[in-house]
């Protein structure tokens, strides 16, 4: 099963200018919000703030949404990824680019069905992937050195201890609902070929808010004609200041 994403680099909620570093993040990395949301709202309402939120309230779930959308269709994926196909991408080098199409090759045997559209994936990371996020030979030097003799706390580098859920959102609310009030997030769900996946590593009493570096996902760097690439050091400090403004939902 193939799921793609399109993304910018201006983007400053999920930041996918640091993905060597820091895999795919959420909006909810390092947002300071209560690590306890889809328990406090249920999966079901969850599911619909992000994907139609409707009232402010809503759209301050979607603003430290625990989800990362992808969807089934490279196209769909694409359309995002261009604004709404109102921009014309090439192929960019490595740190030159600007948007990115994340692609993740999804293994079948390891993928398990946990309920309707719900499914868990299992995996490794690959800490020999992490590079820094801008093109330095010392920082380059050093993140090699530290994929020689580092072993990731929860894997150790062989075992499939990373834990992904993986919703597919439309399959999962036209079986969990018949409300009027989720009609919109179904049409969005069924247009998008939308799924959300949901980091599910846990990190003490808390649920990790990114997919870490491993071989089943890559990125594919596109370019803008005439777009300026920002300083990724720029982009880290706006996405700190932008979390200082969010607050507890």
């Amino acid at each position: 099963m193939d799921l793609f994403r399109g993304d910018k680099i201006h983007n400053i909620d999920t930041c996918p200018g640091t993905y060597r570093e820091n895999g795919l993040r959420t909006k909810a990395f390092g947002s300071g919000c209560n690590p306890q949301n889809i328990e406090l709202f249920g999966l079901i309402e969850s599911i619909r703030k992000h994907i139609k939120p409707l009232e402010i309230k809503d759209f301050n779930y979607y603003d430290v949404t625990d989800f990362l959308s992808f969807s089934s269709k490279r196209q769909r994926a694409m359309y995002w990824c261009t604004d709404g196909n109102a921009l014309i991408l090439d192929k960019a080098e490595e740190y030159n680019e600007t948007r990115y199409l994340f692609t993740s090759n999804l293994n079948d045997n390891l993928v398990t069905s946990i309920g309707h559209g719900i499914y868990l994936y299992r995996y490794k990371c690959n800490i020999g992937l992490i590079k820094p996020d801008k093109n330095d030979d010392i920082l380059l030097s050093f993140f090699k050195y530290k994929s020689e003799n580092e072993l990731c706390p929860i894997c150790e580098n062989m075992y499939y201890n990373h834990r992904l859920i993986l919703i597919n959102s439309y399959e999962y609310l036209i079986n969990s609902t018949k409300d009027a009030k989720y009609k919109g997030a179904i049409e969005f769900a069924k247009n998008d070929d939308e799924w959300l996946v949901l980091p599910f590593d846990s990190i003490g009493e808390l649920r990790s808010s990114r997919i870490q570096r491993a071989d089943f996902w890559f990125a594919e760097h596109f370019k803008v004609i005439g777009e300026t690439r920002p300083d990724i050091d720029y982009l880290k400090r706006c996405y700190v200041d932008r979390h200082k403004n969010k607050h507890e939902i």
